[in-house]
């Protein structure tokens, strides 16, 4: 997700203007919160890598945030919430359609909308 980002700054730096950022949204998870992970039912054993990698990426969406903030880019996150995927075996949830439509209000945002957000 870094790498990929870096390598778009530039022209999301180039196309931004003040009345119109551009937008970076990265996808992430409630479990990843630190109080979500320190509370009783936060913790699970086989997704350790899955939850501090989010974690890392709602760091970093904030820190990015403030990078960007005076280049007219808007940066933040989005937990979609359990959505159906191969990660919890097609099991239950949102459709990917669902968890997608959630994220195109954050993808159109104006020069008013929220930067550093994890929603």
């Amino acid at each position: 997700m870094i790498q990929t980002t870096a390598a778009l700054i530039p022209v999301l730096r180039s196309s931004a203007s003040p009345t119109a950022p551009s937008v970076i949204l990265n996808v992430t998870t409630d479990v990843a919160s630190n109080g979500m992970m320190a509370g009783p039912r936060g913790f699970h054993h086989n997704k350790i890598a899955y939850n501090t990698s989010k974690a890392a990426a709602n760091s970093y969406t904030i820190a990015l945030a403030h990078e960007l903030k005076d280049a007219h880019v808007k940066v933040n996150c989005i937990t979609p919430g359990r959505t159906t995927t191969k990660l919890n075996g097609f099991s239950s949830g949102k459709t990917p359609e669902q968890g997608a439509e959630m994220m195109v209000e954050w993808c159109l945002m104006d020069k008013d909308g929220k930067t550093g957000e994890s929603l």
